[in-house]
């Protein structure tokens, strides 16, 4: 048998944010950005990637499924929200870093029939890594009480077995959605920088990308936001709000 492929990925490193587009609010432009990678690479025009960012200020992100009317008033009422292109609960950003990962299944070492669950738990893998480089401990989180699950409104105050939570506070250290297409994922995840301890996101985006290298066996070179990949989201941005 000849020697394995290599994988060759690209890295768009941790940014606070590339410059907007025609005065797109920042949210709106974030998932923008997200979306116009993930079909990049789905069309073949662009190899798998992760994108790394933080957020200029607060902002709320909601599922593509989730009604923002379910948001609680006195924060979805003065902060600006905008519909991500995966799905899962509401998030409020802005002391948060924020992690776009667009790969194809079989970099997971899973089939196009694996379960939302299964990939998860096989990304989770890689920021565990992470976390346990930095000295956290972690846990996986337990399911919720029967009928909260689809109550919550915010998703940093539900874990479930996908979940990974800090094993000395229980408190969850990362919140994820995902979308699934045929052979390809995108898992958007959200890891607060301040809750019970304290995450550098220069050391962490580091550690990731070394962790999701090494689970993948994959390579990720620093890429740019170029301007095909501006154009595409500023076509989306006005379908993700």
């Amino acid at each position: 048998m000849g020697e394995p492929e290599e994988r060759r990925g690209r890295c768009f490193p941790l940014s606070e944010i590339c410059a907007s587009a025609d005065g797109v609010l920042e949210p709106i432009w974030n998932m923008a950005i997200d979306q116009a990678i993930f079909n990049e690479m789905v069309e073949g025009n662009a190899p798998p990637s992760i994108r790394l960012y933080t957020w200029m200020a607060p902002a709320i992100t909601i599922g593509r499924f989730q009604d923002v009317g379910t948001g609680p008033e006195h924060t979805s009422k003065y902060l600006p929200v905008a519909r991500r292109f995966t799905g899962g609960r509401g998030i409020v950003h802005g002391d948060d870093l924020t992690v776009s990962i667009a790969v194809p299944l079989e970099w997971l070492e899973l089939r196009e029939t694996a379960s939302v669950p299964a990939v998860y738990l096989r990304l989770a893998e890689a920021f565990v890594l992470a976390f346990k480089e930095i000295g956290i401990l972690t846990a996986m989180g337990g399911c919720c009480a029967p009928g909260l699950h689809n109550k919550q409104w915010n998703c940093m105050e539900v874990s479930t077995r996908a979940d990974i939570i800090n094993a000395v506070s229980g408190a969850k250290l990362v919140g994820s959605a995902l979308r699934k297409s045929g052979a390809w994922v995108l898992q958007q995840s959200s890891i607060p920088l301040q809750s019970t301890v304290t995450i550098d996101p220069n050391e962490f985006s580091r550690l990731l990308v070394a962790a999701l290298g090494q689970i993948m066996r994959a390579s990720f070179s620093n890429a740019f936001y170029n301007a095909r990949l501006l154009g595409a989201a500023r076509s989306y941005s006005g379908h993700t709000s």
